[in-house]
């Protein structure tokens, strides 16, 4: 479906809509029609011509990635292009139904895919970040002594240090609790887990020293 024909399914669909509502507020419509007409409408907003559907290979900028890290991008990529080509032929579907006709389960479907694009976009950004899928997420690596090495042996750079990091460790946590993708928690649950672990640290050598 090319951009003219999408454009005159909305103008379409709109019509439909003020039509239905119209009715609706003169009780010779239901609710369930005018949401169903206005779902329509939603859906078609949302659609894009087929021609704008393009894959992009994806390019490392910032900082060069190894090529087992490049593979493993490539392929969550080549899954959010599927998910991405599935939504918008769904939402191209719906746009050339007939207005008024029954679509209620084809419109959760495009939700659902644009639930999982966005869930997917998430799990590449933490693939490019940590270098592996969310589910694969392994114990902290960090080493605590090392770190115990760099810290100051000053009790008033101490004390700054700890409050900074408990005030880093209540925003992570926040973000864990908000998080709405498995790639968000996972990335949240490591920043928790490393400030526990300094808090830790800093303290402990906070409390040896005279």
């Amino acid at each position: 479906m090319n951009q003219e024909t999408l454009q005159q399914q909305r103008r379409q669909a709109k019509a439909h809509l003020e039509l239905v509502g119209m009715a609706y507020k003169r009780q010779r419509a239901t609710l369930a029609e005018y949401e169903k007409a206005k779902e329509v409408y939603e859906a078609l907003k949302a659609a894009q011509p087929v021609q704008e559907a393009r894959r992009e290979e994806y390019q490392p900028e910032k900082k060069p990635l190894s090529p087992v890290i490049e593979n493993l991008v490539k392929e969550v990529q080549r899954e959010l292009f599927e998910i991405d080509a599935s939504k918008r032929r769904l939402s191209n579907q719906l746009a050339s139904m007939p207005v008024g006709q029954k679509c209620k389960e084809l419109v959760d479907q495009i939700l659902k895919l644009r639930e999982d694009w966005r869930a997917k976009g998430d799990e590449l950004r933490y693939v490019i970040e940590h270098g592996q899928r969310p589910e694969a997420e392994r114990e902290s690596e960090f080493d605590e002594s090392e770190y115990i090495r760099t810290l100051p042996r000053e009790k008033l750079e101490l004390d700054r240090l700890i409050r900074n990091e408990k005030s880093n460790l209540s925003k992570h946590r926040k973000k864990l609790r908000d998080a709405s993708t498995d790639a968000k928690k996972a990335h949240y649950a490591m920043q928790v887990a490393q400030c526990e672990i300094r808090i830790s640290a800093m303290q402990t050598t906070f409390n040896a020293l005279s």
